[in-house]
């Protein structure tokens, strides 16, 4: 898990979530629990978490398989801006989670609209642009696609708040939301 990942898993933790994250790289995938739980700890001293860091860190699990993700409500990939990058995690996430699932991509400068092409389920599919440092900061943007289902929107706008997130912006390209918010 790189700085957004563990960044993001932190934030969810804080939440009250539990978190199941995927690192394939066998190095990073050893030092997550410790970079998760380092950013737990520095909420701890900002006053901005009360809960014991080590308590919440047990909520987290980390594997080189997808199919941690297979009780997932929301999942949110953090690689690099690469579209076909990201487009083979997609696959990947896709295969791995419920229909259900909504599949979010941190992506800043990647319309969701791009990686809906060739997925299975596009219409679970948006972009959930976390605020740097995601664990600290109040704010993010989710962006809907052109096949983005207005019930995965809605659900990942709920989400947000939970995270305790305000929208910097929230674009809607297909359907009506104007009731949410």
């Amino acid at each position: 898990m790189g700085l957004m990942g563990s960044s993001i898993a932190a934030c969810l933790l804080a939440a009250g979530h539990t978190v199941a994250a995927v690192e394939v790289d066998p190095s990073k995938l050893r030092k997550a629990p410790r970079r998760v739980l380092a950013l737990l700890e520095g909420l701890t001293e900002e006053r901005l978490l009360s809960t014991n860091p080590r308590r919440i860190l047990r909520g987290l699990t980390v594997s080189a398989d997808y199919s941690v993700l297979r009780q997932t409500q929301i999942v949110i990939e953090c690689v690099t801006e690469d579209l076909n990058n990201k487009k083979v995690v997609i696959r990947s996430i896709e295969r791995a989670v419920s229909r259900g699932t909504i599949i979010g991509s941190n992506t800043s400068a990647i319309p969701p609209s791009l990686l809906q092409q060739g997925a299975l389920h596009p219409e679970r599919i948006l972009s959930i642009h976390w605020g740097e440092p995601a664990h600290i900061t109040r704010f993010m943007e989710i962006i809907c696609g052109k096949k983005t289902a207005t019930v995965y929107a809605e659900r990942a706008l709920a989400l947000a708040w939970q995270w305790v997130k305000s929208l910097l912006s929230f674009t809607r390209m297909c359907g009506d939301l104007s009731r949410i918010g």
